[in-house]
C-alpha cells in the first residue's frame, strides 16, 4: 500500500506540480551550447559550464519541492494520506536529484562528443555544486514556508560566489574552474546536512 501512494504521490507531483521547474531546468540545459562553447576545452575550462552555470539547475530543480503545500488546502490533504508529508517531500529530493544527475550526464555526453578534456571529477565536482546550492534554496524555503525566498538565497549565495571565494572556503562553488584544490565532498557534507536539518524543522519544531 505504502509502495502504490509512493508512487501516486511522485507521478502526480512530477505530472502537475514539478513540471514547470523541470522543464526550465531542461531549457536551461539545452541553452548550455548556445552560452558556452563546448568544443576541445581543456579540463580548467571545461568546468565553467558545469559549475557556474548548470549548478543552477539544483536550485531549479530542488527549492520548490515544499511549493505545493504552502496552500494550506494542499497540505491538509497531503496530511489524510497514509505516508508522512514528509516521506512524500523526501520523495520529491530524491526524484529531482535523479533528474539533476542524468541533465549533467547529458551535457557531458555533449562535450566528451566535442573532445573536451573531461573526466568522472568534472561529474562529481559539477553535481555538488547543483545539489548545494539547490539545498540552500530547499532549505531556506523549508524555514520561511515561502519559495520565492528560497530562490533569492540560492541566488544570493551564487552571486556571493563570484566575489567571496576565500571567505567560502570548502563551501565555494567554482573550485574546479578557479584551479583551487578543493575538496568537492564537503558540499555533499553540507548539502545533506542542510536537507537534514529542514526535515528536523519541519518535525520537531512545526510538527508537520
Amino acid at each position: 500500500m505504502d509502495f502504490e501512494c509512493f508512487t501516486s504521490c511522485l507521478r502526480i507531483n512530477l505530472v502537475r506540480n514539478a513540471m514547470p521547474h523541470i522543464c526550465a531546468a531542461l531549457l536551461l540545459t539545452a541553452l548550455t551550447p548556445v552560452i558556452f562553447s563546448l568544443t576541445a576545452l581543456n579540463a580548467q575550462l571545461s568546468a565553467q559550464p558545469l559549475e557556474m552555470y548548470l549548478a543552477l539547475t539544483g536550485m531549479l530543480l530542488l527549492t520548490p519541492v515544499f511549493l505545493p503545500e504552502q496552500d494550506d488546502t494542499v497540505r491538509d490533504v497531503v496530511r489524510v494520506r497514509p505516508v508522512s508529508y514528509l516521506q512524500i517531500c523526501a520523495l520529491r529530493v530524491i526524484a529531482m536529484i535523479i533528474i539533476l544527475l542524468l541533465l549533467y550526464a547529458a551535457v557531458m555526453l555533449l562535450m566528451q562528443h566535442g573532445s573536451c578534456q573531461i573526466s568522472l571529477s568534472h561529474f562529481y565536482g559539477g553535481t555538488a555544486s547543483a545539489v548545494f546550492l539547490g539545498s540552500i534554496g530547499f532549505c531556506a524555503s523549508a524555514f520561511s514556508d515561502n519559495t520565492v525566498i528560497g530562490y533569492m538565497t540560492a541566488i544570493m549565495y551564487f552571486i556571493l560566489n563570484l566575489s567571496a571565494k576565500e571567505e567560502l572556503g570548502e563551501f565555494y562553488l567554482f573550485g574546479m574552474s578557479s584551479a583551487a584544490s578543493l575538496n568537492k565532498i564537503w558540499l555533499y557534507i553540507g548539502a545533506a546536512v542542510l536537507f537534514a536539518i529542514s526535515f528536523a524543522y519541519l518535525k520537531v519544531l512545526k510538527k508537520i
